[in-house]
């Protein structure tokens, strides 16, 4: 019979290799494998912590309300038709949910005599609503930019994303 260490009664002077595995006989009921399932419990409150702080964080941080600034520097002569492009735009933009209905500002400006330039300010849905347009924002895009020119260091269609946008307080009218 072929002595077995959990079956055994009587503790032998030997040193088994595995210490881990208590003798026979013994109430330690493998004291050394539970101080290592011990020494990781106590770093269970930190990770429950972890992970509700990570599960307390918006689940989209890409759906925030993102201001955008767009100045045009148009070719003379092609000022209405941009103006006729960018109002195409701006409605597929709402048909397609990738900007705000309000605010929505385009300004026409003189840049010289001879030049005009355009400003449209208005808040897409999130900061990647256009970072895979579709076919018509595309196209319209394209269409803007081939009316425009760079000039005076510019690029012809200049965009400025995360712009603060400030909204002036009105004074209280008393009646």
């Amino acid at each position: 019979m072929t002595p077995n260490n959990l079956l055994q009664r009587t503790r032998h002077v030997a040193v088994v290799s595995n210490q881990c595995v208590p003798w026979a006989g013994s109430l330690s009921l493998g004291r050394r494998e539970h101080s290592h399932v011990m020494k990781y419990l106590r770093f269970l409150p930190a990770i429950a912590l972890l992970f509700f702080t990570g599960c307390a964080m918006p689940l989209d941080p890409g759906r925030a309300p993102t201001p955008m600034l767009v100045i045009y520097h148009v070719k003379p002569g092609a000022e209405r038709q941009l103006e006729a492009i960018l109002k195409d735009r701006w409605h597929v933009y709402q048909q397609e949910r990738l900007a705000r209905s309000e605010p929505h500002v385009l300004v026409r400006a003189h840049e010289d005599e001879l030049h005009e330039y355009y400003i449209e300010i208005y808040t897409l849905t999130g900061c990647f609503a256009t970072e895979y347009p579709s076919v018509r924002v595309q196209t319209l895009e394209a269409e803007a930019a081939a009316l425009c020119e760079s000039r005076g260091g510019h690029l012809a269609v200049e965009y400025q994303f995360d712009i603060p946008m400030l909204a002036p307080k009105l004074p209280k009218v008393k009646d």
